[in-house]
């Protein structure tokens, strides 16, 4: 018999698959984080760009003023009716049409007024909450404008800009980086 039959593969042959699949495996890693890339970092300017209109409503459903505000800690986003009881006032579990005071964690980004913004409010009531806006009964906010930027790890920042006079949010990517 001239052949015989082989019951393995050798072990030059076993390294070179094995290398091949971590060539491929280099390859593939970043290309799946870009796919994913800042989703959780949107899922934020979506998240506050919906309590910009919450409170934008309630204020004119309710004919008082409500305030969006971001925590010292830059993870939480609160809309409740402006006033001295702005920080102790409970937030409800899920936030819906009827809800006075809502408060949302923001998974892994961080939320800021840029301290550079023209637009950065005065705190008058809460020491633990940053004021982005304060929308009015007639539906304006009482600072011109406001910027909000999302940040989450070595993306560049989200930003959000409010026109106060309509309530128009305009989001803008990019900005100064981390």
């Amino acid at each position: 018999m001239c052949g015989h039959r082989r019951n393995a593969y050798s072990l030059v042959e076993v390294m070179a698959v094995l290398v091949l699949i971590v060539i491929i495996g280099a390859v593939a890693v970043p290309t799946l984080g870009g796919f994913f890339g800042n989703t959780r970092q949107r899922a934020a300017v979506d998240t506050v760009k919906a309590r910009i209109a919450d409170a934008r409503g309630r204020a004119l459903r309710d004919g008082i003023p409500y305030r969006l505000a971001i925590s010292q800690d830059k993870t939480k986003i609160r809309v409740a009716p402006d006033g001295p009881d702005f920080d102790s006032m409970a937030a409800e579990p899920t936030s819906t049409p009827q809800s006075k005071v809502t408060e949302d964690s923001l998974d892994k980004v961080t939320a800021e007024v840029p301290h550079d913004s023209s637009s950065h409010p005065t705190n008058t009531f809460s020491a633990s909450w940053v004021t982005v806006a304060t929308f009015l009964p007639d539906g304006t906010c009482r600072e011109d404008h406001a910027v909000v930027e999302i940040r989450e790890g070595t993306h560049a920042p989200i930003q959000i800009q409010l026109r106060g006079l309509t309530g128009a949010t305009k989001t803008t990517s990019g900005g100064s980086g981390p």
